[in-house]
């Protein structure tokens, strides 16, 4: 007998094995980098919210577009991330641990009035409103695997918009309410998806072999901002909203990564190296790119509101 052949049917049934435990990985790869969706909703430049470390855990801070005022809204000792501006720039929804698990919070832009809304025992994650701020977009492992929901605002009449064993994350409807961009990993890689807000024809838009995630409508809705690691490192890139055009905007040695347009669609505010994560604003050709926080903690995910 010759050792260290497997028959057909075993050696298949190991590549199925070896093949899903890619997957598995990919997708947890994916899913355990942290991720935000934004919308870019249309109107004056108002407040920039993002999540910081710099008390010792993550919390809520929001400052003005040009870095000044900083102020903390949210003060507990667990993790609070991914703030996410209704499109009146009165209300703000994050996910946070404090209940031992993920779950989706909506509070005044000021911290006041935090509530759950999501209330289930699975992980919620990156929440967004649509554009009539009547409904909340997330991610959920509910039902074993990260998948698409959409919920009113208030938490009622939840919704499951995708079905299928890869990771579907980081949801964003477009500012007309007709579409919902989100990360999908079911062609082994993450992938920029775009389908209708019933969760019907869902398309890849970014078709590259590496990962690309943190999809970000204009104003216009015309474009989607999002990070790849294409070029090796992750940077930004943008492109058409059916996945032409795609151009890279940021080019360094450091990650670049979450982009996200002011509402008035001049500017991107993205998370930048320079050795800590720090909130960066550049012009939408990647130009004039400059830091709008100093702290050396770590200050992410930048979500830009209207002016209320």
């Amino acid at each position: 007998m010759t050792r260290g052949l497997a028959k057909p049917a075993q050696a298949r049934a190991l590549m199925i094995a070896v093949a899903t435990l890619g997957l598995l990985l990919v997708t947890f790869l994916v899913l355990s980098h942290d991720q935000r969706a934004r919308a870019a909703f249309p109107g004056e430049n108002g407040r920039i919210a993002f999540d910081s470390n710099r008390d010792g855990d993550f919390e809520i801070f929001k400052m003005h577009d040009d870095g000044n005022r900083q102020r903390q809204l949210t003060d507990n000792t667990a993790n609070d991330y991914g703030a996410a501006f209704s499109p009146s720039g009165k209300r703000i929804a994050f996910e946070t641990n404090r209940d031992g698990d993920y779950e989706i919070y909506v509070m005044r832009a000021d911290g006041s009035g935090e509530h759950n809304v999501s209330q289930n025992p699975a992980h919620e994650n990156e929440p967004a409103f649509s554009p009539s701020g009547k409904r909340i977009v997330f991610d959920s492992d509910r039902d074993g695997d990260y998948d698409i929901y959409v919920t009113k605002a208030d938490g009622s009449h939840v919704q499951q918009l995708t079905d299928n064993p890869a990771g579907d994350s980081v949801p964003t409807f477009s500012p007309n309410g007709k579409k919902i961009a989100f990360v999908s990993t079911r062609d082994g890689n993450s992938e920029i998806y775009v389908m209708r807000v019933n969760g019907s024809r869902e398309r890849n838009v970014s078709s590259n072999l590496a990962d690309e995630n943190y999809p970000s409508f204009s104003p216009s809705g015309k474009r989607i901002t999002f990070e790849s690691r294409r070029d090796g490192d992750i940077e930004v890139f943008k492109m058409k909203a059916d996945g032409s055009r795609q151009r890279q905007l940021t080019d360094n040695d450091y990650a670049d990564f979450a982009p996200v347009l002011s509402p008035d669609g001049t500017r991107i505010a993205y998370d930048g190296g320079d050795g800590v994560d720090n909130i960066r604003v550049m012009r939408t050709n990647g130009s004039r790119s400059h830091r709008l926080t100093l702290d050396p903690a770590v200050d992410e995910y930048a979500d830009w509101g209207v002016r209320p």
